[in-house]
């Protein structure tokens, strides 16, 4: 029997009265401590370093990067209006100490290509941990944070190299040296059309329109007064171009949120009694990894269609407590399943396009079913964006786990092709 709720408009309940719950805890200690500093110094490393060796331009290229980086962040955090998972404000997506971690990491590597970049990496990918580990974000927040200031950073940084370059070279029987002077060495223009990777973000919104979680008491969290804190959506999406007839693509969806409503009457709830007038807390994860290869199955000079199969992953975790945080329960699973999937192109003109993608799958009582569409024009030969729409929902049904969600999405998609 499902459990009844009366969706009262609560609004976000204050981090004061809920301290007590574990799902709504800030946890601030050490790491996230380090993490803020580390924000701090990654990208300043960048600046520094290419005053250092007096590479003027480089040091220009972060300062845009990084300014760019903070004013699409800080826009869009004002724009979703999202709480943070501790509910202490709504400025959850994206992360901001995120993206600026990730504006030096990806500046030293885009613009020195050195192995400072690994390192750079790693204290950026730590900042966005910690932001996590202490409830300040979701993991949608970090993974749209540092792909802003990824993609940022290629639009603003040029490789650096310099315009003095020595070769050697053969005069007669004796080595020799050759110089040369390039003007424009320092220029990333690529004419070249024909790339085998690209990196997509998306980001948007979402509406959760099913939630149904447990066996022989279910709950529906989509019945939260789920309009009172957005759902928001990113997705990572890289596709390397195997041969002219084969790609692979890896698809990164964290789908999370909290929610919070008051029960009309006792229910039970994972073993724990839930009293009536109640004001229950929820955490949602469900983060999906899709492993997706296919195969060119037709194509003319305006029409593409792609097949093939793939492999699709699921980490779902449902958390629940009452205000005081004295019932917490928590049930999580990873599920995996094979999946079909296919994508059909349409070029309306050399910028515009469209393309139509379905992913299937089907194991007993295990469902997953997802289809999207795109519109997409060309920027450039490396830069494309458009508007992305679609809907998702998947059946995971276990013998002690139950999980049925569904939601729409819909957004802006920024693909850069190398």
């Amino acid at each position: 029997m499902k459990l009844k709720i009366i969706a009262l408009s609560l609004g976000l309940v204050s981090q004061q009265s809920l301290a007590k719950s574990s799902i709504i805890t800030n946890y601030s200690d050490k790491v996230s401590e380090v993490g803020d500093w580390v924000q701090i110094i990654v990208p300043a490393s960048g600046f520094f370093s290419a005053l250092a060796i007096e590479d003027y331009d480089g040091a220009w290229q972060v300062t845009k990067g990084v300014a760019a980086t903070s004013a699409i962040t800080h826009t869009l955090k004002f724009g979703f209006g999202r709480f943070r998972p501790d509910a202490s404000s709504p400025n959850s997506f994206p992360s901001g100490h995120t993206s600026a971690a990730f504006s030096g990491a990806a500046f030293i590597d885009h613009r020195y290509h050195n192995y400072w970049a690994i390192p750079a990496y790693g204290a950026a990918a730590f900042v966005g941990f910690s932001r996590v580990h202490a409830n300040k974000h979701f993991m949608d927040d970090v993974l749209a944070g540092a792909s802003i200031a990824t993609l940022t950073s290629l639009y603003f940084t040029e490789p650096h190299q310099g315009k003095w370059q020595a070769t050697p070279a053969q005069v007669g029987d004796n080595p020799g040296v050759n110089f040369s002077y390039h003007p424009d060495a320092n220029s990333n223009h690529i004419t070249k059309t024909d790339f085998k990777y690209s990196y997509q973000l998306n980001i948007g919104a979402a509406n959760n329109t099913q939630n149904i979680n447990g066996i022989s008491n279910s709950i529906d969290l989509s019945h939260f007064n789920g309009n009172e804190n957005p759902h928001t959506f990113a997705a990572a999406i890289l596709n390397v171009q195997t041969t002219k007839a084969q790609q692979l693509q890896l698809e990164f969806v964290p789908f999370e949120g909290r929610t919070y409503s008051r029960l009309s009457h006792a229910n039970h709830f994972l073993g724990k009694e839930f009293q009536g007038g109640e004001t229950l807390v929820s955490a949602y994860r469900l983060w999906s990894l899709h492993s997706d290869y296919q195969f060119t199955l037709a194509r003319t000079i305006d029409w593409q269609l792609h097949g093939g199969i793939g492999l699709s992953s699921q980490f779902v975790q449902i958390e629940l407590d009452n205000e005081p945080g004295t019932k917490y329960q928590n049930q999580s699973v990873s599920h995996f399943m094979p999946n079909i999937n296919a994508t059909s192109r349409y070029q309306f003109s050399e910028r515009w396009s469209i393309d139509a993608n379905t992913r299937f799958s089907q194991i007993d009582c295990n469902k997953l079913f997802e289809i999207n569409g795109q519109v997409n024009y060309q920027l450039s030969n490396q830069w494309q964006t458009g508007l992305f729409f679609g809907r998702y929902q998947h059946t995971i049904d276990r013998k002690t786990f139950f999980n049925k969600v569904a939601y729409n999405y819909g957004g802006l998609k920024m693909k850069y092709q190398f």
